[in-house]
């Protein structure tokens, strides 16, 4: 993710990320990981978690074309936040943010039509 992304991810969500972070993704899923921060921490305060009991990631990456995010302390409310953004990466291209569908190059990914072009025009 590049760096204006994460610095706002980390910026926005402090509780979440106490530390800058560093996200092994593409942009593309900027806005879903930042949906999910919004509805982590509407979560926690509903929870009445202390600062130190919220969810903090010990890594957010793709991983077999999806978002995998992994996180130190949770529950089960806060499991089935992270599995549907998580789901809905598989639906979303990793590159843009529009909807996209999984492709299985070399590389197990999701994109869009175009930005499968552009990338697979590159390698050309």
């Amino acid at each position: 993710m590049n760096k204006a992304n994460t610095d706002k991810l980390n910026a926005d969500f402090p509780r979440i990320f106490p530390d800058p972070f560093h996200f092994e993704c593409s942009d593309g899923w900027f806005d879903l990981i930042h949906k999910l921060c919004a509805d982590l921490t509407d979560e926690c305060v509903k929870l009445g978690l202390t600062d130190t009991d919220w969810p903090t990631p010990a890594q957010i990456k793709e991983k077999y074309g999806a978002l995998n995010i992994n996180i130190n302390r949770s529950q089960d409310s806060i499991n089935a936040l992270i599995e549907a953004a998580e789901a809905r990466s598989m639906q979303t291209c990793e590159c843009c943010g529009l909807p996209g569908v999984e492709r299985d190059t070399n590389w197990i990914r999701v994109t869009c039509n175009v930005c499968e072009a552009l990338l697979t025009k590159r390698k050309t």
